[in-house]
């Protein structure tokens, strides 16, 4: 006798016998045991062999009878086409496993429209489905529902998350799944790191959804209205509507438009940017009461645009949009002020920049605080261009030296600097950004740095003697004479107007001006015309 039809059941069958309690067969041919999702009714293969259509008509009649919720056939043999019919006949039933880990079946399009036809069941438990069910989406089929179908979101996942991020190119197959998405979820994208980025974006517009773009580039296309209402874009940690980007990266096209196409060196266009940024606004105290009350107004390019407001992350943001404007390598990095050498820190925002140029035979690193040099009144260069690996660089305001790396106050970028695994990841990150032609050679010689540990870094001598070599190489300050050629190029080509004379004349004053600013904080801030004692030493 077969177990009572209200239990939940599960047929399979089996070729060894040997351990079972021979008390408990039935007929010779059947095994009946308890387990802890229900009632298990072995078959011996060998009597199923000889049988089959006595065994089926069995199965067959027990599930006219059944009465349970789920039934499980977990043997390939006993899932034949009229099991399936009877079971898609019964009411009762909403879930079906069939097959097994051992006994792999695979669901089929035909079968599987035979089971849906019982709208009660609302789950097919299978170890894998056919090819023609691979994309196709109903979450009644517990398979797909749990396999990675778009990156690493598994299609339960794609349905249910409110978040979903799309940081790689996405293949045909992965594509097809986006209709799956729910109207409404917060879908990020990395248009940098998506090749097919342009084809998702346009696939999930049309089905409605609203979509936000980091690492964005800009084309004509986007101009249209249908992108205007559907797109988002995160930048330097804001995110704002399209329109708002494409205006504000038309002000700064407008910004670099001239310098772009002017014959000026990368060194003098960077200053060119770096003139517009410190003498844009008039610098905003963190203690002064407008940015207490409006503290992300004076922080985002996308708000200093239209206000009198700016702190230090707004330079920071503003140079670097520029810099990429003018094809130069610039990454905004936090740092933090360690006031009179105690263990107060405060937050800071300035920029690493790589500046090759061959006119002045600069190939290096340097960061750049237009921050600490605005004033709209006098023209200062003191923080223009300095070693990033140099330790002390000092906020004049607080009288106080620069830490360079976020929660490393005291590391130099020397020998000590590279015994910090934090800081040494920190460096290679920043690189990447700003000099991947040295990390591609790093990857060239010891393979892809980011599937590396970090302890495999850090170990790693010819790594760590690489890092070493390019730290010294990088750690000189800009030469004077070259400051002031480059400044000389860049009043010639802002004011086309002046003489010759009238150029001395305003390079001689910014030297004053600067060195005076030196002398006046005691030397906490950079000498750049150690050089250029005499106020008339610059000639034509």
């Amino acid at each position: 006798m077969l177990p009572d039809s209200n239990s939940n059941i599960i047929f399979k069958t089996a070729n060894d016998f040997s351990n079972f309690d021979n008390n408990k067969f039935i007929n010779n041919g059947f095994f009946i045991e308890d387990s802890i999702i229900g009632k298990v009714v072995y078959i011996d293969s060998n009597f199923y062999g000889s049988n089959k259509s006595k065994i089926n008509e069995m199965i067959i009649n027990y599930i006219k009878d059944y009465k349970g919720e789920e039934i499980t056939i977990s043997s390939q043999d006993l899932i034949t086409p009229e099991v399936l019919v009877e079971l898609s006949k019964n009411n009762y039933i909403k879930t079906i496993n069939l097959g097994s880990y051992g006994d792999k079946y695979l669901l089929s399009k035909d079968d599987y429209e035979v089971l849906i036809t019982n709208h009660n069941i609302n789950k097919i438990i299978t170890y894998g489905v056919t090819n023609d069910l691979n994309d196709y989406e109903d979450s009644r089929i517990e398979y797909n529902s749990y396999k990675s179908v778009l990156i690493d979101y598994m299609f339960e996942d794609l349905v249910t998350l409110k978040y979903i991020t799309i940081d790689r190119t996405l293949t045909e197959e992965e594509i097809g799944y986006l209709k799956y998405i729910p109207i409404g979820s917060d879908i990020l994208i990395d248009f940098n790191s998506c090749n097919n980025s342009e084809k998702i974006i346009d696939i999930l517009v049309k089905l409605g959804h609203k979509v936000t773009i980091k690492n964005f580039v800009f084309k004509n296309k986007y101009l249209d209205v249908k992108y205007q209402q559907k797109i988002l874009i995160e930048d330097n940690n804001d995110t704002v509507d399209l329109s708002t980007y494409i205006m504000v990266n038309n002000i700064f096209d407008v910004f670099v438009k001239d310098i772009n196409c002017s014959e000026l060196s990368t060194l003098e266009k960077f200053i060119c940017a770096y003139n517009i940024t410190k003498r844009f606004k008039q610098y905003c105290g963190l203690n002064q009461k407008d940015d207490l009350e409006k503290p992300h107004l004076s922080r985002s390019v996308y708000r200093t645009i239209f206000n009198d407001l700016m702190v230090c992350a707004g330079y920071a943001y503003m140079l670097q949009k520029l810099c990429l404007k003018l094809g130069i390598p610039a990454e905004k990095i936090r740092c933090s002020c360690k006031k009179n050498g105690l263990d107060i820190e405060d937050p800071h925002a300035i920029v690493a920049v790589k500046i090759k140029d061959d006119k002045y035979n600069i190939d290096s690193v340097f960061y750049s605080d237009p921050t600490a040099d605005n004033y709209l009144i006098e023209d200062y260069y003191n923080f223009v261009l300095y070693p990033p690996y140099q330790r002390k660089i000092v906020y004049s305001k607080l009288e106080s030296s620069y830490s360079l790396l976020e929660n490393d106050s005291e590391i130099s970028f020397s020998n000590d600097y590279l015994k910090s695994p934090s800081s040494m990841i920190d460096l290679i990150n920043l690189l990447k950004n700003i000099d991947k032609e040295f990390v591609d050679k790093l990857k060239r010689k010891y393979g892809d740095l980011e599937s590396c540990s970090i302890e495999e870094i850090i170990y790693n001598k010819q790594i760590m003697y690489e890092l070493c070599e390019y730290v010294k190489r990088n750690n000189h300050l800009l030469d004077s004479k070259v400051l002031i050629s480059a400044i000389r190029e860049v009043l010639r080509f802002t004011y086309p107007t002046l003489t010759e004379e009238e150029i001395n004349e305003q390079l001689n004053l910014t030297i004053i001006q600067n060195q005076k600013r030196q002398r006046d904080n005691f030397g906490f801030i950079p000498d750049i015309f150690p050089d250029l004692i005499d106020k008339n030493i610059v000639k034509k």
